[in-house]
C-alpha cells in the first residue's frame, strides 16, 4: 500500500494505492514472482516501477531473468504501454559486474485525444562496472529502435564509492552519475522526482534528456539509512530545466 500526502494544500487530492500484491517461491530451479509487482530493468533507467505479471530467475553468480506481463506504470508517463516481455543476463567476472538485456513493449496511448498506435519499441542495453576497493566505474549504452526523435543510443556514466548497510551504523555511499538518454528508452526511470519524459506536455513532446544526478546514503542507526539525492536534467529540445533535490529516511524492520 502507499499513500501520498499533499502538505501544500486541503484540496483532498491525496490518494491512496495498492502497489504490490503478489506471490513468491520457487518452481523447480526458478525463483517466480507473480502478480501486482515490480521490475527494475537496466538498473532502473528504462523502468522500475509496478507492473502485472510474472517474473522468472534463475541463477546466483550468472543470473537470467525474464519478464511478461502490463508495465502499468507507463501510463503515468503518457507511453501507455499494456504489453512488456523481455530477458536479461548479469553476472560477476573477477572485478567486474557485467549486464545486458532486450525488452519489446507493445501499446496504445491516446495522445493530444487521438489514440494512435505506437510502433513496437525494442530497447537493448548493455553495462558493465569495474570495482576497485570501495569505489566503482561503470558505464551503460541503451538503445531504443523508435523511429524519429524518440528512439536512438544513449548511455550513463557512474562513479561511487562505498555503501550505506542497514545493518552497519555509520556505513555511506557516494554515487555521481551522468545520462544522456533518448525519450525511447526511458519508460519509468528510476529517479526520484520529475524529470523531462517524452509525453509530459500535451503542447511538446521531449526527445529525451541529458545531466546528472549526486547522491550521498548514511545509516544513522541500525536499519535506518539517510539519503540526499540532487538532479539536474535538460531536455534535448528545448532550455528548461528540470531540478531536483530528495532527502529520504528509510527504517526497516
Amino acid at each position: 500500500m502507499q499513500n501520498i500526502q499533499n502538505l501544500r494544500n486541503d484540496s483532498g487530492d491525496e490518494k491512496t494505492e495498492l502497489n504490490w500484491a503478489f506471490v513468491s517461491g520457487r518452481l523447480g530451479g526458478l525463483d517466480v514472482r507473480a502478480g501486482r509487482t515490480w521490475i527494475y530493468l537496466g538498473e532502473g533507467q528504462i523502468y522500475d516501477e509496478s507492473f502485472d505479471g510474472i517474473v522468472f530467475g534463475y541463477g546466483k553468480d550468472i543470473k537470467v531473468e525474464a519478464v511478461y506481463g502490463k508495465p502499468t506504470q507507463s501510463r503515468t508517463f503518457g507511453w501507455n504501454y499494456d504489453e512488456i516481455a523481455g530477458v536479461s543476463l548479469s553476472g560477476k567476472v573477477d572485478t567486474w559486474n557485467l549486464s545486458g538485456g532486450y525488452y519489446r513493449f507493445n501499446a496504445e496511448r491516446a495522445d493530444k485525444g487521438i489514440v494512435q498506435k505506437l510502433d513496437d519499441n525494442n530497447i537493448y542495453h548493455a553495462g558493465a562496472t569495474y570495482n576497485f576497493g570501495k569505489a566503482y566505474l561503470g558505464g551503460m549504452y541503451l538503445h531504443s529502435d523508435l523511429d524519429g526523435v524518440y528512439g536512438g543510443s544513449g548511455y550513463t556514466a557512474t562513479i561511487g564509492y562505498g555503501a550505506a548497510k542497514a545493518a552497519k551504523p555509520g556505513s555511506f555511499g557516494l554515487v555521481a552519475q551522468y545520462m544522456d538518454l533518448p525519450a525511447g528508452a526511458v519508460i519509468a526511470h528510476t529517479m526520484n522526482g520529475e524529470y523531462p519524459y517524452a509525453y509530459n506536455d500535451i503542447t511538446k513532446d521531449n526527445y529525451g534528456f541529458k545531466g546528472y544526478k549526486l547522491a550521498g546514503y548514511y545509516t544513522v542507526a541500525k536499519n535506518m539509512v539517510a539519503g540526499l539525492e540532487y538532479y539536474d536534467l535538460n531536455p534535448e529540445n528545448d532550455d528548461d530545466d528540470y531540478k531536483t533535490l530528495w532527502s529520504q529516511l528509510v527504517i526497516t524492520f
